[in-house]
């Protein structure tokens, strides 16, 4: 989407003078250039809406920027709202990138920055995230907005913020903009670009599916306000310093399963601080503390169960007070000492809250999510490290607190490598996996080097499918129901898909514009075949194609989908698709891709997958943040939840990986902060693990005895086998 935006800047470069009121119009314009060429320095706050309309379905996309420039070559761009957000800080040498969510940072050339502003939309991330009217800074601005050939005219003027300003309308063939600039100021107030019969004419130009889709309603809007202009600006802002817990990277959006190393986990020794106390005196240094059992607990006042959290640490505090050997700390993050330090008194709370206030020590302990808790034995080893407020947090503390009081290291507990309660670990191959899947008694791991390793379900690699392929995901299926005999593999935002036999051999490619954002397979028409379900990047929606590539159906009344299922959710023979926009609702599409309702659950969804329990419907499990937290429900077939649990924070525990064990009624739920879920279909926890790294995948595989084991893995632990225990030693859920 963006690169068409891009491709309109270029093209503003064209007009004719042809009559008294033009000539108005392009004095106000030129007026206005001339006036941002000698600006020595700019910064304002700019709100973006991009608005999609596709089949009646509208889409927003919204940012909030802080923008700082000093010419000729300084600036910082930060977007403090938006998908994920981003900082883009100039030196005048350097130019750094620096992706908060993702702690990484990319250093460039000052001369790649408008490549990287303007073209740079390989990735469903970064859409929206960059602002038109820094063009004007750019070294080529003259060629943006003053052009002989480009149509301009008054179209009246307009009161913004209490001042009034002109409306200008530019045209040339089939784009339309609008630019309101400040009568007084001659300062640029609002930008309103209509790109729908652009994108049309972009759309006449491509493949015949292209051609076949729906025209698209297309609107941008960019607004500018607090503006300042050549005052004193500190060189500070133009000054990057990474962030404690942030890692360099060629390249932003590479790899994404690998997490930054280098913080103190389980087995190893905690890290030394010392922090000033928000309600008891002095400060507290942990080496200090040590010769205890002590619960270090990251804290955010803010959160919406903040008072909750504070009510379950009491609670710990009043169950093992007797206990001389027990220690409770909560430490308060950067700008709440106010808000810490209020909740505090008004719950009375006698431990000591620590107040962090650089978050030098939280980037130490690699805090990305609140609550995260360290439990650390007597003996300084940190034993167990819970990330999120979920249910039945206070009765895995509880255990861990009562069996480390006894004398007992949790790592040595039966069969326990990682953080776990109610499986217990079978075997390890630290073998990396950007995707895993299982069939029967066999295991296979996608490689970062494309390749497919074949295992067995002890965990020896038996073969490798030499792919020599930069795909990075993987789906096991075959041409008949039921029937795994190939795989299907592509990269996130990739514009290929390819089918590769089980013997490594590829049988096809499939091309597609925008990128591939996900796939599923499913018998849609009810002949006993498989088509494939593509969630597609950008406008080209969802599409449908058989197990010959040749394209079957496609739907763009979806932006950017996602993630996409199928399952019988009407009760007839043929499934339902499920399909998750970036506006956080879930579409249903019948079988042959019309649109057959949606689901608005009151959060936003990025995660939705249908399982099949063996009702006569199937159910469907949907993740999204609502306020502070990350929520998963089970839903009927209607939308309707049958009961929900928190997963941890708000998108960091966003769901990864979702799936059914082959015989129970249970679901595998694995995140993005590596925690593994495991519910029955009533919702109850039957069991749980924490693992190290990011992104965790999750699936079954048989045990050889009419059992199945579950698989964990990802690109910082390889795999994992766990054994499900219901046995009077194992832990059985929350009561």
């Amino acid at each position: 989407m963006r690169r068409y935006i891009a491709v309109f800047i270029l093209l503003l470069s064209s007009g004719a003078a042809c009559a008294q009121e033009e000539a108005r119009a392009r004095q106000i314009l030129a007026r206005t250039l001339e006036i941002y060429n000698n600006l020595t320095t700019y910064q304002d706050t700019t709100d973006t809406i991009m608005t999609l309309v596709s089949q009646g379905i509208e889409n927003k996309i919204s940012y909030e920027y802080e923008t700082y420039i000093k010419k000729p070559d300084k600036f910082y761009i930060k977007n403090t709202s938006g998908l994920l957000g981003r900082t883009v800080v100039s030196d005048g040498n350097k130019i750094w990138v620096y992706q908060p969510a993702l702690k990484r940072y990319m250093v460039m050339d000052p001369e790649a920055i408008e490549d990287f502003l303007a073209v740079n939309t390989e990735n469903i991330f970064t859409l929206g995230t960059e602002q038109f009217l820094i063009g004007l800074f750019m070294k080529d601005k003259d060629s943006i907005m003053l052009d002989d050939q480009l149509s301009i005219s008054i179209a009246g003027e307009e009161e913004i913020d209490g001042a009034i300003s002109y409306v200008l309308n530019m045209k040339k063939e089939k784009l339309d903009m609008k630019v309101k600039i400040d009568k007084k100021s001659g300062h640029i107030r609002m930008i309103t670009l209509n790109l729908s019969d652009f994108m049309e004419q972009m759309m006449a130009g491509a493949g015949k599916e292209e051609q076949d889709m729906p025209k698209p309603e297309i609107l941008y809007i960019e607004s500018h306000s607090g503006i300042s202009v050549n005052q004193a600006i500190s060189d500070s802002y133009f000054k990057f310093v990474p962030p404690p817990d942030s890692s360099k990277v060629a390249n932003i959006y590479e790899n994404l399963n690998k997490s930054p190393a280098g913080y103190p986990y389980i087995g190893e020794p905690f890290t030394d601080f010392q922090l000033g106390s928000l309600n008891t005196r002095g400060s507290i240094k942990l080496s200090e503390e040590t010769g205890s059992v002590i619960i270090l607990a990251f804290w955010n006042a803010k959160d919406s169960y903040s008072e909750d959290f504070l009510t379950f640490m009491k609670k710990l505090n009043t169950k093992f007070r007797r206990e001389k050997e027990i220690k409770i700390i909560l430490i308060a993050p950067k700008g709440q000492a106010a808000d810490a330090g209020n909740l505090t008194k008004k719950n009375k709370v006698t431990f000591p809250v620590l107040y962090d206030e650089d978050n030098s020590v939280s980037g130490t302990y690699g805090v990305a999510t609140y609550p995260t808790i360290f439990i650390i034995g007597k003996k300084g080893a940190i034993q167990q490290i819970y990330t999120g407020y979920f249910d039945g947090l206070q009765e895995m503390v509880e255990k861990d607190i009562s069996m480390l009081l006894e004398g007992i290291d949790l790592k040595d507990v039966e069969g326990s490598t990682v953080q776990t309660k109610g499986i217990y670990i079978q075997w390890n191959v630290p073998v990396k996996t950007s995707d895993l899947a299982a069939d029967k008694e066999e295991i296979f791991s996608f490689g970062p080097a494309g390749n497919i390793n074949i295992l067995t379900n002890r965990g020896s690699i038996k073969d490798t499918l030499r792919l020599k392929s930069t795909a990075r995901r993987m789906l096991m299926s075959g041409t008949e129901a039921g029937r795994r005999d190939s795989f299907i593999i592509y990269r996130p935002q990739g514009t290929d898909i390819s089918l590769v036999s089980m013997k490594g051999k590829k049988l096809w490619d499939y091309s597609i514009r925008l990128g591939i954002n996900h796939a599923e397979t499913a018998d849609l028409d009810g002949d006993g075949r498989q088509e494939i379900i593509l969630g597609l990047n950008g406008l080209e929606g969802l599409r449908v194609i058989d197990f010959d590539s040749n394209t079957v159906f496609q739907s763009t009344r979806i932006a950017n989908a996602a993630n996409v299922s199928a399952g019988n959710l009407s009760g007839d023979r043929l499934p339902e698709i499920t399909a998750v926009s970036n506006d956080g609702i879930v579409y249903i599409l019948d079988s042959s891709g019309k649109p057959a309702g949606q689901i608005d659950d009151n959060m936003l969804t990025n995660y939705a997958k249908i399982i099949d329990f063996g009702g006569k419907y199937c159910n469907i499990f949907v993740s999204g943040s609502s306020g502070d937290s990350e929520i998963l429900k089970m839903l009927s077939n209607d939308g309707k939840a049958s009961w929900e649990v928190i997963l941890g924070n708000s998108y960091n525990s966003r769901v990864t990986s979702i799936t059914r064990h082959p015989v129970n009624n249970w679901v595998a739920i694995g995140t993005a902060d590596s925690q593994v879920f495991v519910f029955d279909s009533a919702g109850n926890m039957l069991a749980y693990a924490r693992e190290k790294g990011m992104n965790l995948l999750v699936d079954w595989v048989g045990a050889g005895t009419g059992e199945y084991n579950l698989l964990t893995a990802n690109m910082d632990l390889g795999i994992n086998c766990y054994l499900i225990t219901e046995s009077e030693s194992g832990w059985k859920g929350p009561e």
